[in-house]
């Protein structure tokens, strides 16, 4: 996969998630575009044979994802799919059974096993000795032979709280981190919002994935780059600002010779934006400074189309 999967790597790279984020329906999609050897977030796949190592479907389940992803097994490449419990009940046995699945299918390009965990038998992710030791052995038996021939990514779980930086949020992170290529981390929108996020770390050269939307085509059932999370962000800052700007502007229409306070109070948003906008309105002279700053005329802030020139103040505020 053009800049971010490669082979003759020493590391296997990572998918990870919090369960329900979708990890499942990525690596599927992502099977499928390189068997197909159709571009997957944007980038080139090269056309190859794919293993897929899974725990989770059923038979059924598998047959129905293919489907709808429009694999053809006459057209397309192999997508060869194994079942956890066939290769054994030890990460020794695990990975000797997949050193032998490659030697016999050498145009086997792409790996994908899921789960972590469950492929290295690990009976406790969060204890660094057993991930280690583990480790060690897909390396030796694996990594160690074939990494010239194919790509390997692990799906694994996030852990439930959130944390600041993505890598610590890997079950596991301290004993598992160190030994990964690629993590493509995917996580929730936010509150509210269905959309899923993405974005990917390199140790070394590549192109990684900034934070960005996931847009899921119901139709074709595949996953697109959206916007950058960034963009978003500043597209909501300005359009808060825009509806502030107009929210101020109605205030002293409706409330000629108006405090400032009386404004922030009544207008939503946050206080910093308003006084920010007032600032500038007071500034290029939209709103200027009304009243007598008598009885019964307290000096206020008014539109200055709203008042007679006699009646205006000067503002001095500084730009």
């Amino acid at each position: 996969m053009d800049a971010l999967f490669r082979t003759n790597r020493k590391r296997a790279s990572v998918l990870a998630g919090k369960p329900g984020s979708g990890k499942s329906t990525l690596a599927w999609q992502l099977a499928i575009a390189l068997v197909k050897g159709e571009p997957f977030l944007g980038r080139d796949c090269k056309r190859c044979e794919v293993l897929y190592w899974q725990s989770e479907e059923t038979e059924n389940e598998i047959n129905q994802i293919l489907r709808e992803l429009g694999y053809d097994r006459e057209r397309d490449e192999v997508l060869h799919i194994a079942h956890g419990s066939d290769w054994g009940d030890t990460v020794e046995k695990q990975c000797q059974a997949l050193a032998a699945f490659l030697a016999a299918n050498p145009n086997v390009q792409f790996v994908i096993l899921e789960t972590l965990d469950d492929f290295l038998k690990l009976s406790d992710v969060k204890e660094n000795t057993a991930a280690r030791i583990s480790f060690e052995t897909f390396e030796k038996e694996v990594m160690g032979k074939f990494a010239q021939q194919a790509s390997f990514l692990f799906l694994h779980q996030m852990k439930k709280e959130v944390t600041e930086d993505s890598g610590d949020g890997l079950l596991g992170a301290s004993g598992i981190r160190a030994k990964l290529d690629v993590q493509i981390y995917i996580k929730d929108g936010g509150d509210n919002d269905p959309r899923r996020v993405i974005h990917t770390r390199r140790r070394r050269s590549g192109v990684a994935i900034s934070p960005t939307y996931l847009e899921f085509d119901e139709k074709t059932h595949r996953s697109t780059l959206g916007q950058l999370v960034a963009d978003e962000r500043t597209r909501n800052v300005t359009n808060t600002a825009d509806r502030i700007l107009c929210d101020v502007i109605t205030f002293f229409t409706n409330n000629p010779n108006s405090h400032e306070a009386e404004c922030l109070y009544v207008v939503h948003g946050d206080n910093t934006i308003k006084r920010r906008i007032i600032k500038k309105l007071r500034h290029d002279g939209t709103l200027v400074t009304s009243g007598k700053g008598a009885k019964g005329s307290p000096f206020g802030l008014s539109l200055r189309s709203a008042i007679p020139v006699e009646n205006q103040i000067e503002s001095k505020v500084a730009a």
